[in-house]
């Protein structure tokens, strides 16, 4: 993904897409269900398609390395159930 210009603002864009949440909601606290969800979604392919690892993802979105774990393993079952792929700009 890195080689087609995904970056992980890219990600974001389209996690927050998939549950119509603001992008930029995705980087503050909060536990809104949309925002939620739409943040496991950016976890699960941010380390997944991307390679970032969770240590650097839980530092830039201000969550603990487990809390990012729990969220890619959350974020992998949601784009299952809605059959959701991450698609490069």
């Amino acid at each position: 993904m890195r080689r087609r210009g995904v970056n992980l603002d890219a990600v974001a864009r389209q996690a927050a897409a998939a549950f119509e949440v603001d992008p930029e909601l995705l980087l503050q606290p909060g536990q809104l269900h949309a925002v939620v969800a739409s943040r496991s979604l950016l976890c699960y392919w941010a380390v997944r398609e991307l390679g970032e690892t969770t240590t650097g993802l839980a530092r830039r979105l201000a969550l603990t390395q487990a809390a990012v774990s729990i969220a890619v393993r959350r974020g992998e079952r949601i784009a299952k159930e809605r059959g959701l792929q991450l698609i490069g700009d």
